[in-house]
């Protein structure tokens, strides 16, 4: 083979994302939904490189700074652009660490955070509207279905007061029906036993028995909450559910996940191993 042949060979170009979601998978110390947090905000960032015909491993400080002023300015939160910039820190560092450039252009970058006030306090009156039991009629439609998962997943935010990203995750054989607690692994594979309260149970007994009759519904998702495709909705999806189901209330104060958790009622969980419970999660809330 002449040089001039050697010469004419490249190599191909890594896909950096997608090395990088595959080397934080096989870290054990990050869970699912921070992994699907990082392939999200990295390929939002990376589309809107994309856009302006750059690569997102090229990017430099400047692009990344112009990248949250522009999202800032079409309604992005800060809290979100935080967590975007700290992805990209990850991707970054990996990047760097992997030989593929020689600095990391998002250490500079810093989204100014508000001033946070407290959260709105909801009127006993809307919180009954809001956790009101629901029940669907025969011959259940899309949109029916879509309102009896929206209000569940507000009730298990109001009377478990779990994360979002617990919420969106949770699977069937994680609640315990008869001990009304629902197990949640944490990163050290210790599980954390959250007290769920009677509104939670009902509405999911509602919506389970209902994802069953629905033939839309993918019913083989092990996902209390799943999209269309059995797979658990996205945290930009669940917040987005819930105001609209707010709104669909007639609820006129903005109410978010945190919102709800922060108007629930106090939890305090217990730290200790699926052995010592004497019982197993129930697959099923029919089983209660």
């Amino acid at each position: 083979m002449t040089s001039t042949a050697v010469n004419s060979l490249r190599l191909p170009t890594p896909d950096w994302p997608a090395a990088f979601t595959s080397g934080a998978q096989r870290d054990n110390s990050v869970s699912a939904g921070t992994l699907e947090a990082y392939t999200l905000d990295i390929s939002l960032v990376a589309r809107w490189a994309a856009l302006r015909g750059k690569e997102m491993l090229n990017l430099v400080t400047d692009d990344l700074a112009t990248y949250v002023r522009e999202r800032l300015a079409a309604g992005r939160s800060a809290s979100t652009l935080t967590r975007h910039m700290s992805s990209c820190r990850r991707f970054y560092a990996f990047v760097v660490r992997e030989g593929g450039r020689d600095d990391n252009p998002a250490l500079a970058v810093r989204v100014a955070q508000p001033r946070r006030g407290r959260s709105p306090s909801l009127t006993a009156s809307a919180l009954r509207i809001l956790l009101k039991p629901r029940n669907c009629p025969e011959g259940v439609t899309a949109a029916g279905f879509r309102g009896l998962r929206d209000h569940a997943i507000a009730c298990v935010l109001y009377d478990t007061r779990l994360g979002v990203s617990d919420v969106r995750l949770l699977r069937w054989d994680q609640i315990d029906a008869v001990t009304r607690t629902i197990h949640v692994r944490q990163r050290d594979q210790e599980a954390r036993i959250w007290p769920v309260g009677p509104t939670a149970l009902a509405a999911l007994r509602v919506l389970h028995r209902e994802a069953v009759r629905f033939v839309s519904y993918e019913a083989d998702s092990p996902y209390c909450f799943p999209t269309s495709t059995g797979l658990p909705l996205t945290r930009q999806a669940l917040c987005h559910n819930i105001r609209k189901w707010a709104r669909e209330c007639g609820e006129t104060t903005v109410v978010t996940p945190s919102v709800l958790r922060n108007n629930g009622r106090p939890v305090r969980y217990a730290s200790r191993s699926d052995s010592r419970l004497g019982c197993s999660p129930v697959a099923r809330h029919e089983q209660a």
